[in-house]
């Protein structure tokens, strides 16, 4: 599994991301601890980025 970091990241404490193309989940490490995953189900992260995408986690 390959992970990427965004483009963006410019100060080496990122936030990287790969995505299982078997199981479809999607992991996600801090690039300063890349032994400390995090997986979710390819539903988990749909649901994630609906909310993201519609602005539910916005600040009020």
């Amino acid at each position: 599994m390959r992970f990427v970091r965004s483009t963006r990241c410019n100060t080496g404490t990122c936030v990287e991301f790969a995505r299982d193309s078997s199981s479809g989940q999607v992991h996600l490490r801090h690039s300063q601890q890349p032994s400390k995953v995090l997986t979710f189900s390819s539903d988990e992260w749909e649901a994630f980025a609906s909310g993201v995408n519609g602005g539910e986690f916005d600040p009020s």
